[in-house]
């Protein structure tokens, strides 16, 4: 029997509810999930647990070979051969994803992909033709064989990174990329066959290791060669179609202009496919440039109601009115919810929103440029007062001033009978779980802009502040914690006005969190029951899965990460302090690592969950104190870490004192200009 609508929006709502407000509002603790690949074991994906692949990538010489893989293919009994059958109706009749269902101005035919009558993944697809303009950056490929490969020998990831003869590779072949020619580690997956509804028997599934997300709008192909042995033993044998279109295929063209570049020969190859990847973070980069480019919104109300915690701070509270761009009609359950863009490609604002703030400024001498300003991003089921219990005290005595207000569909912005936790991370409805977190960067976009054009300064009088009130628009930083923290990770991406930050509870891959969440319910099997799946194969490798990933891709903090560091041309590189606990039950702390591997932010020691990622790119762990210890490609020097508490939960940087004293360390270095230092010293 099918679930239910309701079931449903328990076990896909709650997906990626890293839920819970921050500080002493809220808690919980919950066992840290196993592994996601119940059908690998640890061996076979180190990315799904905490083995660690070598001390250091291999070495990346030069090859001075002769190219080609050296096989006499003429004597060699072929083997399982891969499909290529481009008349064919299924979705794998040639490797997917594949630029042979990508028009000239991007669109994706998603129409071959299996649904099972599922109306939840049918609308998934449904929407992905709409939005995309090209396929994911973090999801599976898949190759579709005429029998079964010996996955046991299979590369490494070290190997389809370094070794330009690697039997199965993914490269970046557009010519106009950083990465060009560059490949991608990958891991590996055979479905045999079985009872799933969206594999085909004798299926070998590949994708990048978690923290290598691809690049943005830049054509990959992934190249299976006949190095690759079948379970006899045997090489496996070209796809006689596909060998026949590799001189005329549009779609392969690419590989054409890489291939003599390369180390393979043509006749090493059994089959290949290339695609175009998604501008997933265009959009948001396009809806900061709009609230940048306009006057920001006036105040229309505030007013000074107390001085607290014994004369240490002001406290202020007000409104203004904000854009919105979700469209259609709130909460966006079942319809609505995503952004709308005009033909110019500029954001169309959906309303215009009342917003209520707290803001929290130090009761003692204003420095000359004004006061640096935290603004807050609080957690799931949170409001415009969590600020005042989780950071507020420690900010005020460093002497930095905060800002907290209400995320979407919070306080006056929501209904007290709407279910913001599930509501928050609405992936029943793919457009509104596209950008809810987006609208929360906005929100963010829309607050550092109003700092940065004085709309929060009160000359004495204003209010009963019988005293100057004003803030320090190049010091703007940014404190988020789960729903904040998430939405933070998109901000530092998009947002040339904040300095940086601290994010507590934020992480990057869906499909990590769907497999590991169990701290309310079973989320892995409750998502396979929604998409009917074999539990077997419900790994990170689904396709089910993949699709999901394909449409999140715009949100989800993995692909934002890169630019914390290295900015698009008029960004700006940020400081980031992230903290994880190794038994948060709502933000997997693996998450967390793939999001700052992507980043290139390293691991603070000492290490409690060694990081896959981290080790192929390099980043070797550091030790306290942490300070400029990144160089960007321009120059620059910035701080940048993550820390790792064992045993710590989704709040360990409000219940753990260490914790709380490296991010309060963070901005007491702000306080004197100075860059930041993250240690748990004074």
């Amino acid at each position: 029997m099918r679930p239910t609508r309701a079931a449903l929006l328990i076990s896909v709502g709650l997906w990626l509810a890293a839920g819970c407000d921050g500080g002493q509002d809220v808690g919980g603790d919950a066992d840290a999930s196993p592994g996601p690949d119940a059908a690998l074991d640890a061996a076979a994906s180190p990315d799904a647990g905490p083995d660690v692949l070598p001390d250091a990538a291999p070495d990346t010489a030069p090859d001075t070979s002769a190219p080609g893989l050296g096989l006499d293919y003429a004597s060699l009994p072929a083997g399982a051969t891969p499909r290529w059958d481009a008349a064919g109706a299924d979705w794998t009749a040639v490797p997917w994803p594949n630029d042979m269902f990508r028009d000239a101005q991007g669109r994706v035919d998603l129409s071959r992909f299996p649904t099972d009558g599922n109306d939840l993944l049918q609308a998934y697809l449904t929407y992905g033709e709409e939005a995309l303009d090209g396929f994911g950056l973090n999801g599976s490929i898949y190759v579709e064989l005429s029998g079964p490969v010996d996955a046991d020998a299979l590369p490494e990831p070290q190997v389809t990174m370094n070794d330009p003869k690697a039997v199965v590779q993914l490269v970046d072949v557009s010519p106009d990329s950083l990465d060009y020619g560059r490949q991608v580690p990958l891991r590996f997956y055979f479905y045999d066959g079985g009872d799933d509804p969206y594999y085909r028997a004798n299926t070998l599934a590949m994708r990048p290791v978690f923290g290598f997300p691809l690049r943005e709008a830049t054509t990959y192909c992934a190249l299976v060669t006949r190095g690759v042995v079948d379970r006899a033993g045997k090489h496996l044998g070209a796809a006689p179609a596909f060998a026949a279109a590799l001189d005329t295929e549009p779609s392969l063209a690419p590989l054409r202009a890489w291939l003599p570049q390369s180390r393979l020969l043509p006749e090493d190859l059994a089959v290949a496919t290339c695609f175009t990847t998604q501008n997933a973070t265009v959009e948001l980069r396009r809806v900061a440039r709009f609230i940048t480019e306009r006057p920001s919104p006036t105040l229309t109300a505030i007013q000074y109601d107390k001085t607290v915690d014994a004369g240490k701070y002001y406290e202020f509270s007000g409104t203004y009115v904000a854009p919105n761009f979700q469209a259609g009609t709130k909460p966006y359950e079942a319809s609505g919810g995503d952004f709308v863009f005009d033909a110019t490609d500029t954001p169309v604002v959906q309303l215009d929103e009342t917003i209520r703030f707290r803001l929290l400024v130090p009761l003692a001498a204003m420095p000359e440029a004004g006061w640096p300003i935290v603004l807050y991003g609080h957690g799931t089921g949170g409001s415009w007062k969590s600020c005042t219990t989780s950071v507020v005290p420690d900010l005020i005595a460093e002497r930095v001033a905060v800002i907290c207000i209400d995320q979407p569909l919070h306080g006056l912005r929501g209904d007290p009978k709407w279910n913001v936790e599930l509501l928050s991370f609405n992936f029943l409805n793919p457009r509104a779980g596209r950008s809810g977190f987006r609208q929360a960067a906005a929100d963010s976009f829309t607050l550092a802009h109003m700092f940065a054009e004085r709309r929060f300064d009160m000359p004495a009088g204003t209010t009963a502040v019988k005293t100057d009130v004003a803030f320090d628009i190049d010091n703007i930083h940014y404190f988020g914690h789960s729903h904040g923290g998430l939405a933070g990770a998109l901000l530092f991406a998009s947002d040339p006005s904040i300095q940086g930050g601290v994010l507590s509870g934020a992480g990057g891959v869906l499909i990590e969190t769907i497999l590991r969440r169990k701290d309310v319910l079973d989320f892995r099997a409750l998502a396979s029951a929604a998409l009917n799946a074999d539990d077997d194969a419900f790994n990170t490798f689904h396709p089910g899965l993949s699709i999901i990933q394909l449409l999140v891709d715009a949100t989800d903090p993995i692909n934002y990460a890169r630019y914390w560091l290295e900015p698009p041309p008029g960004g700006r590189a940020k400081h980031v302090f992230v903290t994880t606990g190794t038994e948060d039950a709502a933000t997997p702390s693996v998450g967390a690592g793939y999001m700052t591997a992507a980043a290139g932010v390293p691991l603070m020691e000492p290490v409690a969950l060694p990081s896959p990622a981290h080790v192929l790119r390099g980043l070797a762990p550091v030790a306290p104190p942490v300070g400029s210890n990144v160089v960007t490609s321009t120059g620059e020097t910035r701080t940048a870490v993550i820390r790792q508490w064992a045993g710590g939960t989704h709040f360990v940087a409000f219940d753990v004192p260490e914790a709380r004293e490296m991010w309060r360390n963070y901005f007491k270095a702000i306080r004197y200009g100075t860059p930041p230092v993250i240690s748990a010293n004074p």
